[in-house]
């Protein structure tokens, strides 16, 4: 399926910051929290849905902020740590 355009989606057309897969899971959960919604008569799981992926729509319009989440992740990229230790100035 390719990319849908903000046009075509409507009031949706903050998806339009995704590619086809990602539009396509994000319009599949918000119809699944829509038919949940008509069914219990609570739009809680809606909003949720709605606003996860309004806020990913907002990152991902940010090209630093794509490119640390959608990026590629390398080995380098990761950093062996020490376990924490309990410290006399706490």
């Amino acid at each position: 399926m390719p990319a849908r355009n903000p046009v075509d989606l409507g009031d949706l057309a903050w998806l339009s910051e995704f590619d086809s897969d990602d539009q396509a899971e994000a319009l599949t959960e918000i119809r699944n929290a829509a038919a949940s919604t008509l069914a219990s008569g609570d739009s809680g799981p809606l909003r949720e849905v709605l606003h996860a992926w309004e806020t990913t729509a907002a990152v991902m319009r940010d090209p630093v902020r794509r490119a640390v989440h959608a990026g590629a992740v390398e080995e380098p990229d990761f950093l062996e740590v020490d376990a924490p230790q309990l410290s006399d100035d706490a």
